[in-house]
């Protein structure tokens, strides 16, 4: 043995190394510090701050303090950069980092961020998905001011009556997060769909993807949405409320035409699972060119005939039982009788019988 050599230190090489260097081919850390203005005077950068955040979490430790103590158990030169050291990430420099990225518009550069990984990893369909939420809190939250999230009664999928603020996520395919934003208590849907969707499509052209496609639920089918759309040239995939006129028209239609039905289709192996089809209809909805597709369940099917059984089984209890107290009733004419079952036809509509 060489007694030359002398150890200075031993590290575990585990998967922080994977993580690591996946984020620098993802230009996570760069992409960071060319979006976060920093004095570049600083020991460490915004990026370097993230990235060891994000090896610290996956660790399972999830704390932001003490980051310092805990990187000395680290081969830092080597998961950051040649002169990196664990002293450089303690709590004040983590904190004023955060705080730099906070004001660097942090949706925006989370949005870029996302984007990024999903260049990494594309899926094989441009499309994403979104929805929102809302959660529920105490307090008065009063007098906002202009531009402050505005806390306050809404439509609630929390507790109903209690104030709120609301969020929204957009997912790819395989339900990575691509795009966020927490918005006012009182906000609704239709006027988030097309708002989320300028901003969507902005960061798209930013890493030069276009041609996407968008899916939400039926609060995107106004005419705000569609032209959203058009000008982002995005296809938008929604479902249409049944109130809605070429909604209605399409249902007659489909119902009408046994032998424009598709061949049933399942989805899943198992016996006995559900089976589809569809009709198609174009149609124009607010000046713009849509195609429906009326969709027909076979679980659906039957579900709706236990119900309707249910139903008529119920009225005909109904009908019995009235038929009994009826018959118990001394009427002094048939005129009096007639007129008694009318009344009780007014207040008992009958369906089925």
């Amino acid at each position: 043995m060489n007694p030359n050599i002398q150890i200075e230190s031993i590290y575990a090489a585990g998967y922080l190394n994977l993580i690591s260097q996946t984020m620098k081919d993802m230009k996570i850390p760069q992409t960071i510090d060319e979006k976060v203005p920093y004095d570049k005077q600083c020991l460490v950068s915004p990026g370097e701050v993230v990235q060891m955040i994000v090896m610290d979490m996956l660790t399972g430790r999830q704390a932001l303090v003490h980051m310092a103590e805990w990187a000395k158990r680290l081969d830092v030169e080597k998961l950051l950069r040649p002169g990196a050291q664990a002293s450089f990430f303690n709590d004040d420099a983590i904190a004023r980092h955060l705080d730099r990225i906070s004001d660097a518009d942090i949706h925006e550069l989370y949005s870029t961020l996302a984007l990024q990984a999903w260049k990494y990893n594309p899926d094989t369909v441009l499309a994403f998905h979104s929805d929102t939420t809302s959660k529920s809190v105490y307090g008065a939250y009063k007098d906002p001011q202009e531009g402050d999230l505005f806390i306050t009664e809404g439509y609630s999928r929390d507790r109903q009556g209690d104030k709120q603020f609301q969020y929204g996520l957009i997912v790819d395919g395989q339900g990575r997060p691509v795009y966020g934003d927490v918005h006012d208590g009182n906000q609704n849907d239709k006027s988030w769909n097309p708002e989320v969707l300028k901003a969507l499509d902005a960061q798209l052209q930013k890493v030069n993807l276009q041609g996407f496609i968008y899916v939400a639920d039926s609060a995107a089918m106004t005419r705000e949405t569609l032209e959203q759309a058009r000008q982002a040239k995005a296809y938008l995939i929604t479902r249409g409320s049944n109130n809605l006129k070429i909604v209605k028209q399409a249902l007659e239609q489909a119902d009408g035409q046994e032998d424009r039905w598709s061949s049933p289709q399942a989805f899943a192996s198992s016996s006995g699972s559900a089976q589809y089809r569809l009709q198609e209809f174009a149609a124009n909805y607010e000046g713009h060119a849509v195609r429906l597709a009326v969709v027909e369940s076979s679980a659906l099917d039957k579900k709706k005939a236990h119900t309707l059984e249910k139903r008529v089984s119920q009225e005909h209890e109904q009908i019995t039982d009235a038929m009994k107290a009826q018959g118990k009733i001394v009427f002094h004419c048939e005129h009096d009788a007639q007129a008694a079952l009318g009344q009780w036809l007014a207040d008992h509509p009958v369906h089925f019988h």
